[in-house]
């Protein structure tokens, strides 16, 4: 994974000593609070290999001049855990962009794809720029709405809070797994989170990027509600909120009021998963959530992400008029496409079908827009309605609209 690029400038996997020169760069490019995310990937990521980040050296100047890193997670899909890969702290000094830097490390990054055999890839990013990697939007990024801290009402005198806000420590980090898992539950595709990655969430104070703080609510000894809390663009952040009672939410904006008066920042509040806190909380701040953005999603290879998800193919088709089904399912890309057989109610068999073999199939949706079938984002009927070029046989479409329905998503926190 070393290519001499010419001029002095060497592409490569990082070594441990690299770790202030990357700092260095990233401080440079992004600012001092975003520098200590290279000391948490270093030293504090539970999985995290060196040779998972790559850059290319200005060897006259021992300098790193173009970074970024592949992040691996652990997301989960209706039950089955699929490993997520992603592009993280992309960044090049200025006096050396346009020269393509990114696309060449990019060849390192979808080598360690192909060794670490990821079936699915995401990341974040600067609107547009990823689709020159075959990345297309296919899974959202919920709205955020700013909270007035003015409309957030008093205890009146002689009242108490009916429900106290308790920090997460590493020794109760469990007390707020579980009380995502309440989260949870209203989505069908998030990350999964660990006790071993506490540290690595942790490390750094509010304000360094993706430094993260979690909180419970309780109601005597009962954990009745959760949310995390983070400092970014110059905003404190609230997402992953769950609470079992509408009702506990003042004292909740009471706690973000207290901490936006010390920070002397503005609340800003992330879509919770749960639907019915969505028009609550819009009361209480007296404003709408914003449009959502998206990430952007790549799948390496169609057939090993299908293969990954079978078991949640075969869960969708148990629920539904296609229990005992025996048939089969053909969907093209034009670049390729793919056959779903089916067998009594279950996947048999996923085969891929070379472009020059495609002939009769079920359904067309262009490439990378597929992705948007593949992950839930667009159903394909809808797709149907946006692109020219996307199109099905009536009579299957009944059937791929159960295998691929329209999903809840959401991954927090960012990878």
């Amino acid at each position: 994974m070393q290519q001499d690029l010419g001029d002095g400038l060497v592409m490569r996997a990082a070594v441990t000593a690299d770790k202030k020169a990357i700092q260095d760069t990233v401080e440079k490019t992004f600012g001092k609070e975003v520098g200590p995310i290279v000391e948490k990937l270093f030293t504090y990521h539970p999985d995290f290999p060196v040779s998972d980040h790559f850059l290319i050296m200005d060897t006259r100047k021992n300098q790193v001049v173009s970074y970024f890193c592949l992040s691996r997670t652990i997301c989960v899909l209706n039950g089955t855990e699929i490993p997520v890969g992603a592009m993280e702290v992309v960044c090049t000094l200025p006096e050396y962009r346009h020269r393509g830097f990114i696309r060449r490390l990019n060849e390192l990054f979808e080598q360690r794809v192909e060794e670490y055999q990821l079936p699915l890839l995401v990341i974040i990013g600067i609107p547009n720029f990823y689709r020159n990697f075959g990345y297309e939007y296919a899974l959202t990024f919920n709205g955020t709405v700013t909270v007035p801290t003015e409309v957030i009402p008093e205890l009146k005198k002689g009242e108490e809070e009916p429900v106290l806000v308790e920090e997460i420590t590493e020794q109760t980090f469990n007390q707020y797994l579980r009380a995502r898992e309440h989260h949870n539950s209203y989505l069908d595709f998030y990350r999964k989170l660990t006790p071993a990655e506490y540290a690595y969430l942790t490390h750094g104070k509010l304000g360094d990027d993706s430094a993260y703080r979690f909180f419970i609510l309780k109601e005597g000894t009962s954990v009745v509600g959760s949310f995390m809390l983070s400092i970014g663009w110059g905003f404190i952040e609230v997402n992953e909120l769950w609470v079992d009672n509408l009702a506990h939410i003042p004292s909740l904006l009471r706690f973000l009021k207290d901490l936006a008066k010390r920070r002397r920042l503005p609340i800003r509040l992330y879509q919770p998963s749960r639907p019915a806190l969505k028009p609550v909380l819009e009361g209480w701040t007296r404003s709408k959530f914003g449009r959502p953005y998206a990430w952007m999603i790549r799948i390496p290879s169609v057939k090993r992400f299908l293969d990954v998800i079978t078991p949640v193919l075969n869960l969708r088709l148990a629920k539904s008029d296609f229990r005992k089904i025996s048939d089969s399912v053909r969907i093209s890309w034009y670049k390729a496409a793919i056959e779903i057989i089916l067998k009594n109610g279950k996947v048999r068999e996923i085969k891929e079908i070379p472009v020059k073999e495609i002939t009769e199939v079920d359904a067309s949706v262009p490439f990378p827009v597929i992705y948007q079938l593949f992950m839930g984002y667009q159903t394909i009927e809808e797709l149907q309605e946006i692109y020219p070029d996307a199109g099905g046989r009536a009579v299957k479409l009944t059937l791929i609209q159960t295998l691929f329905p329209k999903i809840r998503g959401q991954l927090t926190p960012d990878l």
